[in-house]
């Protein structure tokens, strides 16, 4: 079997974009810009107004599924594979569809369950709120990972999200334990500031078994204070988590922490060592 540069896992998203010029559309479903969240059911109507605008933009989407396929837009000659679950639907065959035309190797779970995931993303200005409904995502079982747990042997590159936590926590477990017992590098997403604040444990035990951990500034300031530190001390959040507990010591962990237009942090290091910034 061919070597995959990277095998991706996370929640297959079809996304749903509108402009909101006035910010009428966010203040109405109390989104806030910049972040993202999951769906209540006071904001699930979101999706049928999306849908219904003339000057929507439509698109495959969510946070792993955009990374493997800008990978293969930098690389295309390379090999990328995607775990996901999608529904047995229009938006699920729109975004398997999207997936082959990148090149991407898919290993899509689909179900009868739920509809495919959405997101409604409200653009005002220069900055947009996102709000998903992850719906069949939240399907992908440990049968259809175990069924192809193989693959993973083909790749030395792993990669999950925060995001995919909320939809298999035993999964992104799984994955972790994985990648310290067959020596392959981890890359994982903070994803969103609610992933931080409420499923510490598991970006805890996550973040034991990676290599790479990425988030940007809302994240960080997010973690800095689950540590007791101030918002702003995002540098001090990556010493933290760089110098985390690590399964696999034979290479450093490394922290980067985007900030919009300002400079991104960069933090390096290993627990009981002074990580270098």
């Amino acid at each position: 079997m061919a070597q995959i540069d990277t095998i991706y896992f996370g929640n297959p998203i079809f996304d749903i974009t509108m402009q909101d010029p006035e910010g009428e559309v966010q203040g109405r479903y109390n989104l806030e810009s910049g972040l993202a969240c999951l769906a209540t059911p006071e904001q699930m109507p979101i999706y049928a107004e999306a849908w219904a605008r003339a000057d929507r933009i439509t698109g495959a989407g969510g946070s792993a599924l955009n990374m493997a396929r800008a990978q293969m837009h930098a690389n295309s000659s390379g090999k990328v594979m995607y775990f996901g679950c999608i529904g047995d639907d229009e938006f699920g065959r729109t975004l398997t569809t999207a997936v082959e035309e990148s090149g991407i190797e898919s290993r899509f779970q689909t179900t009868t369950e739920e509809p495919t995931g959405s997101c409604a993303c409200v653009i005002v200005g220069v900055k947009r709120a996102l709000c998903a409904n992850i719906a069949a995502a939240k399907k992908f079982s440990m049968d259809h990972l175990n069924a192809h747990i193989a693959d993973l042997a083909r790749t030395k590159f792993l990669y999950t999200t925060g995001f995919f936590i909320d939809a298999n926590a035993e999964a992104v477990k799984t994955i972790g334990e994985y990648a310290t017992n067959n020596d392959k590098i981890l890359g994982f997403n903070l994803s969103a500031p609610f992933v931080v604040m409420f499923m510490m444990d598991m970006v805890k035990e996550t973040i034991k078994h990676s290599e790479y951990v990425f988030g940007n500034e809302d994240e960080a300031s997010a973690f800095a204070e689950a540590n007791s530190l101030d918002a702003a001390d995002r540098v001090g959040a990556a010493k933290i988590i760089a110098t985390m507990e690590k399964a696999n010591m034979s290479r450093p962990r490394n922290v980067i922490i985007t900030q919009g237009a300002e400079p991104t942090i960069v933090v390096t290091g290993k627990p009981g060592e002074e990580p270098t910034v």
